[in-house]
């Protein structure tokens, strides 16, 4: 889940989850009033359904303003993204755009992993767990619209469990995704030029002595 400060009020937040697996719980939110309970502060709204069934993949994105908030999800047994923006009104209606891989299949595995957005807002990494795909993504980000675009995919990784954990440089540069078993960390080279330069300047960086790593 992801907590976001509603943009014009500094006493409201927004927390909004993901259920596990694509649970039929789906896709919620709830607002928090820190100026209620002397300070501790009170559920206003709670559970608020924006969508089911959805992947477990969420993050938030600052708008071109540099006030609004874009959260965004991902759907399941569609390649849909599914981006809504936070603004001093409320969470408004959802941006769908499609692209990339689609998570799917029974159990919901493939809802697993993370999805990140480089700190600049101008692209998102995906990953995929199951051993079906086992993949990470990379895509452009429109920090106006909300639209996502141009899906780059990434070489198949060799694990006995999938693709989990990914991340950003702080200079926006290079990508990073983590393995869970075994614990590998690939690096890939943003400024490589094309979508298939990209994808080819995968390195192992490192690998952790320990398995299930995020």
């Amino acid at each position: 889940g992801v907590i976001i400060k509603q943009p014009g009020n500094p006493n409201l937040y927004y927390v909004f989850t993901t259920a596990a697996q694509a649970a039929v719980q789906g896709l919620r939110y709830s607002v928090v009033d820190m100026s209620l309970a002397a300070g501790n502060g009170s559920v206003t709204a709670k559970n608020v359904l924006l969508q089911t069934p959805t992947c477990e993949k969420i993050t938030g994105v600052r708008h071109c303003n540099n006030i609004d908030v874009w959260i965004v999800t991902h759907d399941f047994n569609t390649n849909a993204f599914r981006t809504f923006l936070l603004t001093s009104a409320g969470v408004g209606a959802p941006v769908v755009s499609n692209a990339g891989l689609t998570p799917t299949g029974a159990g919901g595995n493939e809802t697993i992993g993370q999805l990140k957005a480089s700190p600049d807002g101008k692209k998102l990494g995906s990953c995929i767990w199951a051993s079906t795909q086992n993949r990470f993504e990379l895509f452009d980000f429109n920090n106006s619209t909300g639209v996502v675009s141009n899906a780059i995919l990434l070489p198949q990784q060799t694990a006995s469990s999938g693709a989990y954990g990914c991340e950003f440089s702080p200079d926006n540069t290079k990508f990073y995704g983590t393995t869970i078993t075994p614990g590998k960390i690939y690096q890939w080279n943003l400024c490589a030029g094309s979508n298939a330069a990209i994808a080819a300047s995968g390195v192992q960086i490192g690998q952790s002595a320990n398995n299930f790593n995020g």
